[in-house]
């Protein structure tokens, strides 16, 4: 009998370890197979059976999640597709194959908050497939899609949520108002020439990134748009940005310099009035010195390439009085912050001259920081 365990125990070994062996060969086969679908972008591709379609999907650089669903197992001349978005931050592709051996005519309407709207209608050539942006054709945050055609397809819905950044172009006239919260006045200011400057630097920047895939978000949609410091905040807050950049320009710099706030002892702020003290969150301080060092060190290369104008370097806030009643080393917009926070500022004069050039190295360094 001992040795009839044994051998049963042999056995089972054996079979535990050709399961782990199979289970291994199948993980590494799947590496090898992500990076052949993912170079061939996003959407479905066609076998040699038409009955054994697959399907994988590949996120842009940009992109913060993606959706995953089950590969389609056969054509079909009709497909609902339903809760899409094309609106904010989200990307919606629609992805067709024409697996047969017959053109096939597709004909896609769009059911959107708005009502019905006319979606993509076209003929699709034998064994070929067509990725649609939806985004194209309608922009709600509700987009579903039917899809029709005179010959059996695959149809897929793509689905991406696209990274948030927030541009700030510094100063605005808001009246000064003590923020209950904290304490800390959120009166902000006009300063001339610079504030026309900045806006203007901020939305060549924003048309760079968004050409990326980027979703932008502005504190400011017009130069003099009353928007106060803690607005400027709560707007990245709200649209939960991966950073929110702060555009300035001053006189006195020589380049490029980014600030960022600081740990303790430069962490807080007060005002003389209210007598309080605020202090920014610690995990936006350190997360934001983080992302102040990656987007400095490309976008100060990148100036210096285009521009000739050497890099400033990177500096702890450390601002005094500001005729509000506040004082205290951090910049009194990062105090309301959730989200990373820095400050980019160029010489006055530099940034009026090379306008396209630094909104070209603010957009370097962000998509280094993303």
């Amino acid at each position: 009998m001992g040795y009839i365990r044994l051998g049963m125990r042999r056995m089972a070994a054996r079979i535990f370890a050709a399961a782990v062996s199979l289970l291994i060969l199948a993980f590494l086969l799947v590496c090898a197979l992500i990076p052949a679908a993912a170079q061939g972008g996003a959407g479905p591709t066609a076998s040699s059976d038409p009955q054994a379609v697959f399907r994988t999907a590949a996120a842009a650089d940009f992109y913060t999640w993606a959706h995953d669903s089950v590969g389609a197992t056969s054509p079909s001349t009709t497909w609902y597709l339903a809760e899409g978005c094309t609106a904010g931050n989200f990307i919606t592709y629609l992805l067709v194959q024409n697996p047969g051996d017959t053109p096939a005519a597709i004909d896609v309407k769009l059911q959107t908050g708005n009502g019905e709207e006319q979606g993509p209608a076209v003929t699709l050539p034998p064994h070929t497939r067509r990725t649609f942006n939806l985004g194209d054709y309608a922009v709600s945050y509700d987009v579903s899609a039917a899809v029709t055609a005179t010959a059996g397809v695959i149809c897929e819905r793509a689905m991406y949520g696209r990274s948030v950044v927030c541009l700030d172009p510094g100063h605005a006239a808001t009246p000064s108002e003590i923020d209950p919260e904290t304490g800390i006045n959120t009166q902000d200011w006009i300063n001339e020439p610079e504030i026309g400057i900045v806006f203007d630097i901020a939305m060549r920047t924003k048309a760079i990134l968004e050409a990326q895939g980027i979703f932008v978000v502005m504190t400011k949609n017009s130069v003099y748009e009353p928007v106060n410091l803690k607005q400027r905040a709560l707007i990245a807050n709200n649209a939960n940005a991966r950073m929110i950049v702060h555009i300035h320009a001053d006189p006195d710099l020589a380049g490029p310099m980014t600030f960022y706030p600081g740990a303790s002892p430069y962490d807080w702020k007060s005002n003389t009035d209210t007598g309080r003290t605020a202090v920014i969150d610690p995990w936006v301080q350190v997360r934001s010195e983080y992302t102040a060092r990656r987007f400095h060190a490309a976008m100060a290369a990148y100036m210096l390439q285009a521009t000739r104008v050497a890099d400033g370097g990177m500096a702890i806030e450390n601002r005094g009085s500001t005729g509000t009643g506040n004082y205290g080393p951090i910049f009194s917009y990062d105090i309301w912050s959730k989200v990373p926070t820095f400050t980019i500022e160029n010489n006055l004069g530099i940034a009026d001259i090379y306008r396209q050039q630094i909104a070209e190295s603010i957009a370097a360094g962000i998509i280094a920081a993303l």
